[in-house]
């Protein structure tokens, strides 16, 4: 018996027609597992988009500060004796007074009519740095009895090369004194051009006015603010590092780029760099879970 198909003409036995019908099914029957295998294939290609905060820098001007600390003291210090030998009588001053000129601080016992009159007097407004003598106690013409500092106060530190050469090119820093949480007015008033021996380093003077709230010996921070410099300065926590400084950043397209930098001037917590331009977005937030080229959601972070 043959069976008629839908064409005239054509004509198939039942066993040829039952193996197309199977061939058809079982084709059918394949066909959503080709199409999901497929579509899997080109899920797996789509680019994963990360979520990172970005900040866009900008060219600004800085300036430079460089600390150091230091010691206060003065400008003169004046070794005093008495005129004899002799008993001291009388101790008008205690260390870390401030005298003015003329002022008596100490005195001798008068033994008799013939003895010189024996007073030691301020020779200048100053402090008390030491007594060296007690009342009652014999005091010697050849030891000095009691030393004085001038009331002008001034601080010595020693800066490196690297940073004389950014006084010599920047000119005379201003000067921000602090001493004990309180800040002293103070001015740059000279720095050595040869270096100490010992340390290779370059002396600078710092005047102070005079303040009853320190005395001499104190401990100040120094603080040198330079000419301001011009540049794109970042927070020294966005700078990574794998063996060279680098950022990230987010190009025009939306993926990460790397940026190798160079690191230069400290201003506080930021740092100069070159590397990076102007209006460039680096990633700061989500910068260890993405690579370079890849595609990102970009969202701007305020940086104070």
């Amino acid at each position: 018996m043959k069976i008629s198909l839908l064409k005239k003409g054509h004509n198939i036995n039942s066993k040829k027609l039952k193996k197309l019908m199977m061939l058809t099914v079982g084709t059918m029957i394949l066909m959503p597992f080709l199409v999901g295998c497929t579509q899997k294939e080109e899920t797996e290609i789509v680019d994963k988009v990360r979520q990172v905060s970005v900040y866009t820098v900008s060219d600004v001007a800085h300036r430079e500060t460089l600390v150091y600390n230091g010691f206060i003291n003065s400008s003169q210090v004046i070794p005093l004796n008495f005129q004899r030998d002799g008993k001291v009588e009388n101790i008008n001053v205690e260390s870390g007074q401030k005298v003015l000129a003329g002022d008596t601080l100490m005195n001798l016992t008068k033994e008799n009519e013939s003895d010189i009159a024996a007073t030691i007097y301020a020779p200048i407004d100053g402090v008390v740095s030491q007594i060296l003598v007690d009342e009652g106690n014999l005091a010697s013409k050849n030891y000095p009895a009691i030393i004085l500092q001038s009331s002008d106060e001034k601080i010595t530190i020693g800066v490196t090369g690297e940073d004389f050469k950014k006084i010599e090119n920047y000119g005379n820093p201003s000067v921000e004194v602090s001493v004990n949480n309180v800040t002293r007015t103070a001015k740059f008033k000279s720095i050595a051009l040869i270096p100490d021996a010992s340390t290779m380093t370059y002396s600078v003077t710092i005047e102070l006015e005079s303040s009853k709230q320190t005395i001499i010996g104190d401990l100040a921070e120094v603080r040198l603010e330079l000419s301001r410099i011009s540049g794109i300065w970042l927070p020294i926590s966005y700078v990574q590092n794998d063996g060279e400084d680098y950022v990230y950043i987010v190009n025009s397209d939306n993926r990460v780029e790397r940026r190798n930098l160079k690191l230069y001037e400290l201003n506080n917590d930021l740092v100069r760099v070159v590397g990076v331009n102007d209006g460039d977005r680096i990633i700061t937030v989500g910068n260890s879970f993405v690579n370079e080229g890849q595609l990102v959601n970009a969202r701007e972070d305020v940086h104070e």
